[in-house]
């Protein structure tokens, strides 16, 4: 019973959870940030062995 109120559940978690990513990746396109995710900020090297892909 628990496994199956579990699968219930997380169908829509998971679109609640896509389209809180989806927003906050807009609102931060609308602020003219570079992303959401990149932990370098614009302007900045990245430290030698990492590419951004």
């Amino acid at each position: 019973m628990k496994t199956t109120i579990r699968k219930l559940i997380q169908i829509p978690y998971t679109f609640v959870l896509m389209n809180l990513a989806a927003v906050a990746g807009l609102y931060c396109f609308a602020r003219g940030h570079e992303g959401f995710w990149n932990s370098v900020p614009m302007g900045t090297q990245q430290p030698q062995g990492l590419r951004h892909v």
